[in-house]
């Protein structure tokens, strides 16, 4: 069957199809290897330190919204519980009390509905004990910060000081103000200007810097796919047994526990991650415009499940770690920054040593040697809908790794152990604001006085926007620092979605409007010198008229272009995390297995068998070089972009399935209701989906082996 060449979104493509008449096509999914195509805001100073927190609003928030909603509370104690699994090797108390608090949780959620979101809240929210950090936060005050002062040597006392609330909407972060802060939301371009003005002035040269992180690929072999059950397979009541979750006939309420969804699970763990300030609050209020710090006195061990010192030693021993491509090994003297990297292994003597020297050490990667960080970042990934990546950076006492500059991502410091001063100073003019990529380093008189003199703790976090320019030192005598560095929505701009959608519209305009495509003056080279001044209106006048007629077209392929940006994300996210559930009911987990010689757990689709996306964001369809591709992340490798795209070519009659499991998400559908004309076309293409791992199914026979 033809594939349109519109440029307009692959859910559309075959919007009117099933309307037509057309030849029976039989559905088969098949293993592409192609690359994909690489088609190459308002700024509030201050910034907010919060120190305490009305949990139980939270709570109570959370049991009043829907039960679909709050059951992915047992997901994220999941997710907690993995984080945790590697500390018991160290033979550590508390991360082994850790793991039998989250198992009790989990387990009070399959029998107790009546208690099992607080119980989980305790895992979730605070991780050990949320009720003694629940009486420390309580018990402390916001502090008023003062322009070029560290926090520590800040005031308690005073008008600045914020009182106890009885809800999280009443807490009501202090702002630290360099510059007058705007009323609206939206900050005019005029107003932004202003505020701008009163930074300095003093430019450099951009440079082009790229992530830390490897961008080498390699060449993907076709996955095999399994033989499907023989057609003359005949199923009766003696040889079928049902396998997956248990059916929706049950209470409304219950039904909707097994609706677990992606989305809510992500959007949790990133609000453990920011407490006690809300997801709305912080995207309301921070996001892309000002810089958050939040200080956990009560909770020194907010994060250190995740990592620790001890946890980088076993992982030098244990992994092949190399110089360059895992960890580089840096200096920052007398404004000079060194990268002082060997070539190969980086044993651990080796690394120590350099660190015992006074050099810090930055893990680029990390998720591939610690699972921990791969599910931390690969459930935020569905939150942000973009590449969440991860640095991990070692800093002995008394010293500074890197030079002061900014990122093009979107920074979340968690720290881990010991301390770290930040100075954080506001972008320098308006063409550093939000920049698409990161800076060259500066030197100290380029960055004049920072606005924010911070020294971060164990449990603290920090956010900061791209374009503010930061730098970190451990001057603390005696303290080391050792923190993750999260990063986020990194080319996930406007401007990179119509760098994607307008060559698509352009094409389309050429092909449907004459104009267009007529020639340009004859003498246009030489127009902007020796051409009149009519002349040049005339030329400009027909430039605009064009633009104007482009917008119809850019709609048209809009669409287009939000694919392409989601056929990229596949390519840049991690592989997913799945939960017990999720493997049980698909062939992750489920399926064909070989016991003593034997196989077990084949399975047969029927129009009765009910199935949904395993994730959200597990696929995205793409329009590309004249064929459909669904793109996924399934299989990606651990190291960023270590494998080439991974994408299946789907038949014509596939793209309205693939838009109605998308629609339905995160409920089940029955293949019965899914849009089609042939059901044994849709039986296979929905095996093969399945077989692939993109989806979860219930009430699906199993056929018993003779």
């Amino acid at each position: 069957m033809k594939v349109s060449t519109e440029p307009v979104s692959a859910f559309a493509i075959y919007s009117e199809k099933l309307k037509q008449k057309k030849k029976k096509s039989k559905t088969l999914l098949s293993n592409g290897v192609n690359k994909v195509t690489k088609a190459k805001v308002g700024l509030s100073n201050g910034v907010a330190k919060v120190k305490k927190s009305q949990v139980s609003t939270l709570l109570k928030k959370q049991k009043n919204s829907n039960d679909n909603e709050s059951w992915q509370m047992k997901e994220i104690g999941y997710i907690l519980k993995t984080l945790a699994e590697r500390s018991t090797e160290t033979s550590s108390p508390r991360a082994a009390a850790l793991l039998d608090s989250i198992n009790e949780a989990n387990e009070k959620l399959e029998y107790d509905d009546n208690n099992y979101l607080e119980d989980t809240l305790h895992n979730v929210i605070m991780i050990e004990n949320l009720k003694d950090t629940v009486k420390n936060l309580k018990r402390k005050k916001t502090n008023k910060f003062t322009p070029g002062k560290s926090a520590d040597s800040c005031s308690t006392n005073g008008p600045g000081t914020s009182k106890d609330t009885d809800s999280l909407e009443d807490l009501k972060p202090l702002v630290l103000k360099t510059t007058t802060s705007p009323t609206n939301k939206e900050e005019s371009s005029a107003s932004r200007s202003k505020s701008l003005k009163k930074l300095k002035t003093a430019t450099k040269e951009q440079g082009h810097s790229t992530m830390t992180l490897d961008s080498k690929s390699q060449n993907l072999d076709p996955k095999k796919k399994q033989p499907k059950v023989p057609k003359e397979t005949k199923l009766n009541k003696k040889n079928i047994k049902k396998v997956g979750m248990k059916s929706d006939n049950n209470s409304k309420g219950k039904s909707q526990k097994h609706l677990e969804n992606s989305d809510t699970t992500a959007r949790l763990l990133f609000e453990w991650l920011t407490a006690p300030v809300l997801e709305k609050d912080f995207m309301r209020d921070y996001w892309e415009k000002k810089p958050l710090l939040i200080q956990r006195e009560g909770h020194r061990h907010y994060f250190s499940e995740l990592l620790s010192t001890e946890i980088i030693d076993t992982m030098l021993r244990e992994n092949n770690v190399c110089f360059t491509k895992h960890l580089d090994v840096t200096s920052y003297t007398d404004g000079v920054r060194e990268t002082h990297n060997l070539t190969g292994r980086a044993q651990a003597n080796v690394v120590w040593d350099f660190y015992s020297n006074g050099c810090s050490v930055r893990l680029l990667n990390p998720q591939i040697f610690l699972p921990k960080i791969h599910t931390l970042n690969a459930t935020l990934q569905e939150y942000f809908g973009c590449f969440v990546g991860a640095n991990v950076y070692l800093t002995p006492p008394n010293s500074q790794g890197f030079a002061p500059h900014y990122d093009d991502i979107e920074a979340f410091v968690l720290q881990i152990e010991g301390k770290k001063r930040w100075k954080i100073y506001t972008p320098r003019n308006e063409a550093e604001v939000l920049p698409r990529f990161s800076s060259p380093n500066f030197t100290q008189e380029e960055v004049g006085d920072s606005f924010l003199d911070v020294t971060l703790e164990p449990g603290d976090l920090l956010y900061f926007p791209r374009g503010f320019i930061h730098q970190a030192s451990t001057p603390v005598e005696g303290h080391h620092s050792l923190h993750i560095t999260l990063s986020a929505y990194q080319k996930t701009a406007w401007v990179d979605l119509l760098e994607k959608a307008l060559p698509l519209a352009l094409k389309k305009a050429a092909e449907n409007d004459v104009e267009f495509r007529r020639g340009l003056p004859r003498d246009y080279l030489g127009l902007e010198h020796h051409g009149s001044v009519r002349e040049k209106q005339t030329f400009v006048s027909t430039a605009h008229s064009l633009m104007e007629k482009l917008s119809h077209y850019l709609q048209l392929s809009l669409g287009a272009g939000v694919d392409l940006m989601g056929a990229q994300f596949m390519h840049d996210a991690l592989p997913p995390v799945f939960t017990p559930e999720e493997k049980l009911t698909s062939s992750v987990g489920g399926g064909l297995k070989m016991k003593n010689g034997k196989l077990k757990g084949r399975v047969e689709f029927q129009m009765e068998t009910c199935v949904k996306l395993i994730r959200h964001n597990i696929c995205r369809l793409v329009e590309e070089e004249g064929e459909v591709r669904l793109y996924h992340c399934l299989y990606n490798s651990l190291e960023y972009h270590g494998e080439d795209p991974q994408f299946l070519l789907m038949p014509a009659e596939g793209i309205p399935v693939i838009t109605h499991l998308q629609a339905k998400y995160p409920g089940y559908t029955s293949l019965r209701d899914i849009p089609h004309q042939d059901p044994e076309d849709l039986i296979t293409l929905i095996s093969d989906l399945w077989d692939a791992g993109l989806l979860s199914a219930k009430n699906l026979p199993v056929v018993e082996e003779n």
